[in-house]
């Protein structure tokens, strides 16, 4: 009887995989090895977040509602649009360092450090404030990423964290903000949308299975429009409770 053999469940198929997640080929860039590794794996991981806080903007896009509908409905569309560009800048930095790019909706969800938002129609504030949070986590790690990367003699990725990352993300911050800053939506309706996001992301990262890691909450309630102490009080149920989410 002929004999047969049974590969290894975690022996990959060469005729399938023409390259492993988390390796780096070789390219003559006159960058060691190790240096191209790192920076891929880091820039994996900016990339993971950027997806997803791309994704983030659509589904905004299609759900909010109220009296800032038709401006807000334009602005998240052109930021998805923004950070579409970003997505591809920074997969096709990784793919020239040699490495593989993360690319699948599965993956990212298990890699991405923003935490993962409700299939829920949020409030207007709580949109805003969730984008804001996404865009501080970005930045803080390009920033971070783009000095390791130099510090590496790694010019390239360095140079695109921060011309293309960091400051896109800087600028989508501002457009942001300022739709809190005489957008009609009260403070204390501002200090509600920061608590009950804070509850959320608190929530989700003590998730074992969700990858997220405790981002910091602001916890005095203050207006983050004139820097006045803002009266506490529950996100509103519904539109019609709060007149500012109309």
């Amino acid at each position: 009887m002929a004999q047969t053999t049974t590969k290894p469940k975690n022996q990959k198929d060469s005729l399938t995989v023409a390259q492993s997640y988390g390796t780096v080929s070789n390219r003559p860039l006159a960058l060691d090895h190790r240096v191209r590794l790192a920076s891929t794996n880091n820039l994996n991981q900016v990339l993971a977040d950027t997806m997803t806080l791309r994704d983030l903007y659509k589904k905004h896009h299609w759900q909010v509602s109220g009296a800032m509908f038709y401006q807000l409905h334009l602005l998240y569309d052109k930021h998805f649009g923004e950070q579409a560009l970003v997505v591809d800048a920074v997969a096709e930095r990784i793919q020239t360092l040699g490495g593989v790019a993360i690319a699948m909706a599965p993956d990212v969800a298990e890699m991405t450090r923003i935490a993962r938002p409700p299939r829920d129609r949020e409030h207007v504030a709580l949109q805003l404030f969730r984008l804001l949070q996404g865009h501080e986590l970005i930045i803080a790690e390009s920033r971070e990423l783009a000095r390791a990367a130099a510090a590496e003699g790694d010019d390239g990725t360095s140079d695109l964290l921060i011309s293309d990352v960091l400051r896109l993300n800087e600028l989508q911050v501002w457009f942001v903000s300022e739709q809190l800053g005489g957008s009609g939506i009260a403070d204390e309706d501002v200090a509600a949308a920061q608590l009950a996001l804070g509850r959320v992301v608190l929530r989700q990262s003590r998730t074992p299975a969700g990858g997220r890691i405790r981002l910091p909450v602001q916890r005095k309630k203050r207006s983050v429009i004139a820097g006045q102490p803002a009266r506490s009080r529950p996100l509103p149920q519904s539109p019609s409770q709060s007149p500012h989410l109309r």
